[in-house]
């Protein structure tokens, strides 16, 4: 008698089960229920599941969900072990496999510039203690360090877009955070302006799945928005000189902050007539009757 094949083995990217079977029939054609009782095979760790056969001949452990995260798993099955026809295992077949270690899935911000008081998300692919890997995560530029919080969830309802990939995130897969300048004045920025971030998850740091730390330092960047200037203006439909029909557009660095933009206060020398402004994204656009 002999081990046929068996699954998973070594380094896998997710486990949902493990099968082995045997070359012999290891049980009798009776209830699950019996059958389950003939068990030749070790497993360890073993998590939250149960055994069942698929025939005589094929065994199989089906944890609750899948086989936790960040795992190494030690399978054995031992010299002696004996068919359901009497024959005999003479060589113990043992072999290992191994989920992998927390690894960060997606994040923000990215692509782009923010302000100096963003709050920043983390994804991983598998459950994490928030206070736990709170201590893991640095946030840092070329001038300094940055003491982290975990962002209250009336900071993260207050964000469509932060929102957004919470909710979107499995449940105990992420986080969400906010350096904390350790002062009660909103007036005073946690980062600079025009700044490149760094946010790492340091090496050796554990999900809540399994004992095993992640290896490397997981990094991203961002940069957080130059002081506000105009880039540029022009006219529609004119490339050397404004036509009293067009209007102007002002191209910023950044864009405007609908909340904060008071377009009625807005002034132009001279007086323009029947002066509209609109505000959209990075631009503001003035449309009135020039001469």
């Amino acid at each position: 008698m002999e081990v046929l094949r068996y699954s998973p083995k070594g380094d896998v990217p997710i486990a949902a089960n493990l099968s082995i079977t045997f070359s012999q029939p290891m049980v009798a054609l009776t209830s699950q229920t019996e059958a389950a009782q003939n068990i030749p095979v070790k497993l360890s760790p073993q998590p939250q599941g149960q055994w069942r056969w698929l025939g005589t001949k094929t065994l199989v452990f089906e944890p609750k969900n899948r086989f936790p995260m960040s795992t190494e798993y030690s399978i054995e099955v031992a010299s002696g072990v004996k068919s359901a026809t009497g024959q005999t295992l003479r060589t113990p077949v043992n072999w290992k496999f191994k989920t992998p270690t927390l690894t960060l899935k997606n994040y923000f911000p990215r692509n782009g510039s923010v302000g100096t008081d963003p709050i920043i998300f983390l994804e991983f692919d598998q459950e994490i203690n928030k206070n736990t890997i709170l201590q893991n995560i640095k946030v840092s530029s070329d001038k300094a360090s940055y003491k982290v919080r975990l962002a209250t969830q009336e900071e993260v309802d207050a964000s469509k877009e932060i929102a957004y990939l919470v909710k979107s995130a499995k449940d105990k897969y992420s986080l969400t955070i906010k350096v904390d300048n350790g002062l009660a004045s909103k007036l005073v920025a946690p980062l600079p302006n025009d700044t490149n971030i760094n946010v790492s998850v340091e090496a050796g740091t554990l999900s809540t799945e399994g004992p095993l730390k992640t290896p490397t330092k997981q990094e991203f960047s961002f940069t957080t928005y130059s002081p506000l200037q105009v880039n540029s203006h022009s006219c529609y439909k004119s490339i050397y000189a404004c036509e009293p029909s067009g209007y102007v557009n002002f191209s910023f660095n950044n864009e405007l902050d609908p909340k904060s933009l008071d377009l009625s206060k807005a002034e132009m020398s001279p007086k323009l007539s029947g002066m509209k402004l609109q505000a959209n994204g990075s631009y503001i656009t003035v449309i009135g009757r020039f001469k």
